[in-house]
């Protein structure tokens, strides 16, 4: 029997204020459905744009930089009224591509201040999220009985060129030699089968698709307003579950959320939940060992 074959496209985005967590996060696609995917993200580039050849980011489409009259992407700047109107176009095409297309977000998310006090000396942020990652894409692709692969957008063309070593050393430790939490190596490399970095110029459309997510994951959990509508929705409801209703666990694991919190008696927190100081279902999932 053929097994399946699954990539996992992965991006990443900084904690910075308001924005208090470093996120990697990305969508899993199965590769025998990946030609039509690229066909819905070009047809985007095509509606909006005018060239499939745009690499879209979104960074750059809600704060254009550097962009010629020539440039396809110079529609975000032409005038007030018409970039308002062509940015809203786009993301609600984004929101609609992720309606109408079933694959599988994952992500792993560290809140670095609560981290670093609640764990002094801790290892490298992306070691932490990468074995996150690692372990609940490996259980993926155990559950869907497949083989996958890991991309990921490369940082040798910016200043940080040892980034790319960086990861390519954790990636190696933990599917040959350490494994993870709940995963031998020899589990891990039986069904990860490798990882690639892939610079932004090459106009790789699954990374384009994993740069969508981030954001709005971000915003999500640092309580903070969503840029596009609907989005952060969508990226939940495709968010892995572990076959168990379970996406805390198994597709969007955050680590050390509230520090304060972790300290709390469950009648103060119940008290704190009543008077409206606590309002996520996130933070008391902290306490109730629901996460």
């Amino acid at each position: 029997m053929t097994l399946n074959t699954y990539t996992l496209y992965l991006d990443e985005i900084q904690a910075n204020p308001p924005f208090q967590y470093f996120c990697l996060a990305g969508v899993v696609i199965k590769d025998s459905e990946y030609n039509e995917i690229k066909t819905q993200i070009n047809k985007i580039k095509i509606d909006i744009f005018g060239d499939e050849n745009v690499i879209l980011h979104e960074a750059d489409i809600r704060t254009p930089k550097n962009i010629t009259k020539t440039d396809p992407m110079s529609i975000l700047i032409k005038n007030t009224m018409s970039k308002g109107k062509n940015k809203k176009k786009y993301f609600d095409k984004v929101v609609e591509f992720f309606k109408a297309n079933e694959f599988t977000v994952l992500s792993a998310s560290l809140h670095q201040n609560n981290v670093a006090q609640t764990y002094p000396g801790h290892r490298d942020k992306y070691f932490m999220a990468l074995q996150i990652i690692m372990e609940n894409f490996t259980h993926f692709l155990i559950e869907n009985r497949a083989k996958g692969k890991i991309v990921i957008e490369s940082r040798m063309s910016e200043s940080d060129t040892n980034l790319d070593d960086q990861l390519y050393t954790h990636f190696t430790q933990l599917r040959c030699i350490t494994g993870t939490l709940f995963y031998e190596s020899s589990v891990i490399s039986k069904y990860i089968r490798s990882i690639t970095f892939i610079e932004k110029s090459k106009n790789e459309i699954g990374l384009q698709i994993a740069d969508m997510i981030p954001n709005a994951l971000n915003r999500h959990l640092s309580s903070y307003r969503q840029a596009t509508e609907g989005l952060y929705e969508e990226i939940e409801s495709k968010t892995y579950c572990g076959n168990r209703s379970n996406i805390k666990r198994f597709g969007q694991k955050v680590l050390v959320k509230s520090v304060d919190l972790l300290k709390m008696s469950a009648d103060v927190i119940e008290d704190k939940v009543k008077s409206g100081e606590i309002k996520t279902q996130e933070q008391v999932a902290v306490i109730s060992g629901k996460d």
